[in-house]
């Protein structure tokens, strides 16, 4: 479910049941091809009623590979992910390592407590969009 209420903030995605490969790139084609979306859009993805990753690897990798082919649609996302899977944890790393490596600028936080995961949404993502104007700045001068 896609849930576009707290834009321009952000957009709340919460999926559930039990995952597929299939249906995770399908997500992720709807978010970056809807009329909402626009590179460096911030995100709130709630995956707390999934069900466990059969296959955690295969899940990273292809969703490595998916931000890898989309980096310029992607941008420099803002994305938390909420979990209550405490296993999640490893393979967000190796998600964050992945698409940095792979040239992707989106950034990826996960999270147990939406009240953190919305504070970090609130305060880094504030602070990620000020960074080029005072680059910027800081340059001219």
């Amino acid at each position: 479910m896609i849930d576009k209420s707290r834009l321009p903030g952000f957009v709340r995605v919460e999926t559930s049941g039990k995952p597929d490969l299939g249906e995770l790139i399908s997500m992720w084609d709807d978010i970056v091809e809807s009329d909402f979306w626009e590179p460096g859009l911030t995100l709130l993805i709630d995956n707390r009623k999934l069900m466990q990753i059969p296959e955690p690897e295969k899940f990273t990798e292809a969703t490595i590979e998916f931000f890898a082919e989309n980096k310029e649609t992607i941008g420099h996302a803002c994305i938390a992910a909420l979990s209550s899977q405490r296993d999640s944890f490893k393979y967000a790393r190796q998600f964050q390592y992945g698409i940095r490596l792979k040239g992707s600028t989106a950034v990826i936080q996960l999270f147990i407590s939406e009240t953190q995961a919305l504070q970090w949404l609130d305060h880094f993502c504030k602070v990620r969009d000020d960074q080029p104007a005072k680059a910027k700045a800081s340059h001219i001068s």
